[in-house]
């Protein structure tokens, strides 16, 4: 939420080091990296701002990963559990695999469909705030398992940009 606020406002660096702060606690936030670019680019907001942006966005969680370093293959099979593992959420996990019975392939194929959507959304001209709700909602419909605290990743911004059915959505879970 703060580096969307700073990035509305114009000061770019500072946008980047809070996403990449948000990354570090998270992974998930990664995905919401297109977006800030392409907004950047869409606000001319230069090239080196930009890349100044990138470099502090890179090296918050690289430092703080370091200590993880050991066994990366590993990690990251067990962070993409978050999309192909365990299972309490089949909006559309479940259709695939149904459609495939494969679970890894699905994995793989939420993977692609969340790329799809995030670049997507990343090159529609909606404001940043709806933007980061729309990717949200996306990677919460892709993956396999969606905790009810989960919906608390986009709702600080539905304060701004209030979409009815999430927030009834928030209310059910």
């Amino acid at each position: 939420l703060i580096a969307v606020i700073l990035a509305i406002r114009g000061r770019w660096i500072l946008a980047y080091g809070c996403l990449g702060i948000a990354v570090a606690a998270k992974l998930w936030p990664v995905i919401l990296l297109p977006l800030f670019i392409t907004y950047t680019l869409r606000r001319r907001a230069g090239l080196l701002r930009l890349a100044a942006g990138l470099s502090l966005f890179a090296a918050i969680p690289i430092a703080c990963f370091l200590p993880y370093r050991g066994n990366i293959v590993e990690n990251l099979r067990f962070m993409s559990g978050f999309v192909g593992g365990w299972r309490n959420n089949d909006l559309l996990f479940g259709l695939l695999l149904r459609i495939t019975s494969d679970p890894d392939r699905v994995k793989y194929l939420s993977f692609a469909i969340l790329a799809t959507l995030v670049l997507t959304i990343a090159w529609m001209r909606w404001p940043l705030e709806r933007s980061v709700i729309f990717t949200i909602v996306a990677l919460l419909a892709v993956a396999s398992h969606c905790h009810p605290w989960y919906l608390i990743w986009f709702l600080p911004f539905l304060a701004g940009e209030a979409w009815s059915p999430l927030l009834l959505l928030t209310a059910l879970m």
